[in-house]
């Protein structure tokens, strides 16, 4: 918070895990063909804008890219910061997955979601969450969520593709080891944050009053919760054919355990 005269920088911000902050964007764009603004169209206009490291070098900014005739980026103006990442898709020839045509691969892989370089335990862009240091034991071990672990995968995970999902899981770990998210299931699992309501489209249905915080044992209590679902139970690779008939990436099955395929 800076003071109301405006004189003291913003102090650093703090993040639940080192994942950087994704560039701002705005709502609209103007060509330089063309009169007045239009609505921005990601998949359509990513690739008209490039990125930087911010300041604090925790996320970016964003500028509109000036290119020449010749089609390179030039400065808007003298002294105008260089573009390091560029966003949207890497070509038009393939149909890109939205978040890809959106941010694009080299922002996305300065993130940490691509090939994500894990580095020494105490890496300052490790992605842990704020509960990572309070866990109780056994599972203070490793970044990795008990129930993303790998013995929660049934037979026949290779070591590479392990290797392909831990990136992934590591950052769901953080996620599932903030406070925040920890509310949420605090919620769901306690009884007297349910309320019951009439619903004029879905009937009868009930809603979730969320907590703010939660105290230490509330997280001691929630934390353990979540991780007693590693007995009921596991992740394994589908076959498209099978996912194919109900239109899905990933579904729940009961199969005498609860199973969640992917």
């Amino acid at each position: 918070m800076g003071d109301t005269d405006g004189w003291l920088e913003p102090g650093k911000p703090l993040l639940p895990y080192g994942v950087l902050h994704p560039p701002a964007l705005p709502d609209k764009i103007k060509f330089q063909d063309a009169p007045g603004e239009v609505p921005l169209d990601w998949r359509k206009h990513a690739k008209y804008f490039g990125a930087r490291e911010d300041h604090y070098r925790e996320g970016f900014e964003t500028r509109p890219l000036n290119r020449d005739p010749a089609g390179n980026v030039q400065p808007r103006f003298p002294g105008d910061w260089e573009v390091e990442y560029r966003l949207g898709s890497p070509g038009d020839t393939v149909y890109w997955d939205d978040i890809i045509a959106k941010w694009g691969l080299p922002v996305l892989n300065k993130a940490g979601f691509l090939n994500l370089n894990l580095g020494p335990p105490a890496a300052p862009l490790a992605p842990r969450g704020r509960y990572f240091l309070k866990r109780p034991e056994p599972w203070k071990d490793e970044a990795m969520h008990p129930v993303f672990r790998r013995e929660m995968w049934k037979a026949g995970l290779s070591d590479q593709q392990w290797s392909d999902i831990k990136p992934a899981f590591l950052l769901a770990s953080a996620l599932l080891d903030d406070p925040t998210t920890m509310c949420i299931f605090h919620a769901v699992a306690t009884r007297s944050c349910h309320v019951h309501v009439q619903d004029p489209t879905l009937k009868g249905c009930t809603k979730l009053q969320v907590p703010d915080s939660l105290t230490e044992a509330e997280q001691a209590s929630i934390f353990q919760k979540i991780c007693n679902m590693r007995r009921w139970f596991h992740f394994y690779w589908e076959n498209s054919e099978e996912l194919d008939k109900y239109h899905a990436y990933a579904y729940t099955v009961p199969t005498g355990v609860t199973a969640a395929g992917l």
